[in-house]
């Protein structure tokens, strides 16, 4: 039976090979056994692309956190606090506040007082206070005596030859006794220097007159030895009754005072 619909031309492009892609002598359109074309594949270059990108760039978010980290810590001191900053902590403030309160009771307290007989503001005193001085290998217990403020007699009647006083000036005369202890003797004449100093500061070296007892006429001194002789000194009549003795070691330092009492 013949069909009832005209013959149409296939909408299929025809084969190649007339007798069948597949060796059956049929015709198949292109694209398979399935009657469609396949599509064409699509390149994923792009997904690799991205996925790339994004591991550089966290890659590159942590390094800079790492950086940022490391500069952090390099800026920062062993307590926590960064150079530069200010101080700010309580301890910093505690201490600063305890320093603060030192200063102002050392501020607040008077200066200790010299020790007695090192300074003409605090002089020993006559009779009862007796001055240590070193010697070579030894010490020298030096006590002065009350003075006698006018010895112009007895200045005269102990020498002949002693000058009298100047007008306007008066001998005086103070007794020094000296205890050694230690090794070998001394000779106290020579080992100690002793003279006047008045209210003005100026001082007053020993006169050179003869005075009964005097001290250049003590012997030398053993261990436990004690002797007393009597020093005499010229000085101005205004200077009288108000100053001090100084007292030094031969070849020893430093200078001690008795008031002149």
């Amino acid at each position: 039976m013949s069909s009832p619909y005209p013959a149409q031309g296939s909408p299929y492009p025809a084969s190649a090979n007339p007798s069948g892609a597949y060796g059956d002598g049929q015709f198949h359109p292109v694209g398979g056994p399935g009657g469609h074309p396949e599509p064409p594949r699509k390149k994923r270059t792009w997904i690799w692309f991205v996925v790339g990108c994004g591991v550089l760039l966290l890659i590159g978010i942590l390094g800079l956190g790492g950086c940022v980290a490391l500069v952090a810590s390099s800026g920062s001191s062993d307590d926590g606090v960064r150079s530069g900053d200010p101080v700010t902590t309580s301890t910093a403030v505690e201490d600063a506040e305890a320093e603060e309160a030192v200063e102002e009771e050392d501020a607040s307290e008077p200066a200790p007082a010299p020790e007695v007989g090192t300074s003409r503001d605090n002089p020993a005193q006559p009779v009862t206070d007796a001055i240590a001085i070193e010697t070579n290998g030894g010490t020298m217990s030096v006590t002065l005596g009350n003075v006698t403020w006018d010895a112009n007699s007895a200045i005269a009647e102990a020498n002949m030859f002693n000058e009298e006083a100047p007008e306007g000036q008066v001998y005086i005369t103070v007794p020094v006794t000296v205890q050694y202890t230690g090794p070998e003797s001394i000779t106290p004449w020579i080992e100690l220097y002793i003279s006047y100093v008045a209210e003005d500061g100026r001082s007053y070296d020993e006169a050179s007159v003869v005075v009964e007892g005097d001290f250049m006429d003590v012997g030398d001194l053993y261990d436990g030895g004690t002797a007393e002789g009597t020093m005499a000194f010229l000085i101005p009549e205004e200077a009288v009754g108000s100053g001090a003795f100084s007292v030094e070691g031969f070849l020893t330092s430093g200078t001690y005072f008795v008031a002149a009492v």
